[in-house]
């Protein structure tokens, strides 16, 4: 049986070869950590953006899901479907 223990510390270093990002803000398609988290955006104003986990590189211009690392599109697309669908709902009920 061995006598090192499981938890303990390394005793080298670990290698560091790639650049380590804590909080997930590297962009999945040129790999620049010039990324920000909007607060708001034309299509989901201040929500959307919280809801999607969304994220803009301030590199290449590309839009995605910071937890994930794909794109936003189709999410963006659903959302702006279903708010359009919900104000219009609303029109109506008001109307009626």
């Amino acid at each position: 049986m061995s006598d090192q223990n499981p938890y303990a510390p390394p005793k080298a270093p670990l290698e560091t070869n790639a650049p380590v990002n804590v909080t997930g803000d590297t962009c999945p398609k040129c790999k620049s950590t010039n990324v920000h988290r909007p607060g708001f955006t034309w299509w989901g104003g201040a929500i959307g953006p919280r809801i999607l986990s969304h994220a803009v590189c301030r590199s290449c211009g590309f839009g995605f899901n910071w937890k994930t690392g794909q794109s936003n599109t189709t999410g963006i697309v659903i959302y702006s479907v279903l708010i359009f669908a919900i104000g219009i709902a609303i029109l109506i009920a008001v109307r009626s």
